[in-house]
């Protein structure tokens, strides 16, 4: 009896889990400034869910590890707005990749990424948006990270499709 009572108790705190808002949700926000953002990447259904909602944004960032080509996630993103240096955006990426609706100007990327062996690497990229445009920053980082198994590509590396966005 104890047994079957432990199995309804734990199915039951594993269905709320999975009913949370939270549970594989995309990160979503807006800054001060009015860019809208979301970022995430982990998993199928949340690769899908950014593939379905891809046109909505103007920036497109994934991180890698340079070796093995895994994704990498955690990253510290630093979007700046050039000329002037006014910081757009500062945020940790909750997975490979981050959509970011930046109106049209030219910006400087910045990501910095913790590595295994200690330490951090901070990779850097400039973009021009244009309106319409999709851009894309790809920052690869001396990770060991490997590619396992469960690395799935249902879109490739391009979340936006066949049509790459223009880097």
């Amino acid at each position: 009896m104890k047994d079957s009572w432990r199995n309804v108790t734990t199915l039951a705190a594993l269905a709320l889990a999975l009913l949370s808002p939270n549970a594989g949700a995309l990160e979503r926000g807006t800054t001060e400034g009015g860019v809208v953002y979301v970022s995430g990447g982990i998993g199928q259904s949340e690769v899908k869910e950014l593939h379905a909602e891809r046109g909505r944004y103007s920036l497109w960032v994934t991180t890698l590890a340079k070796g093995s080509g895994a994704y990498l996630s955690d990253a510290r993103l630093r979007i700046m707005s050039e000329p002037g240096h006014h910081l757009v955006l500062e945020h940790t990426m909750a997975g490979p990749w981050f959509f970011a609706a930046l109106p049209p100007g030219r910006y400087s990327i910045s990501a910095t990424q913790q590595l295994d062996g200690g330490g951090s690497e901070t990779k850097t990229a400039a973009v021009t948006v244009r309106s319409g445009v999709q851009r894309q920053a790809v920052l690869r980082f001396a990770s060991d990270a490997d590619v396992g198994s469960e690395r799935e590509h249902p879109f490739g590396d391009n979340p936006f499709g066949a049509s790459s966005p223009r880097r």
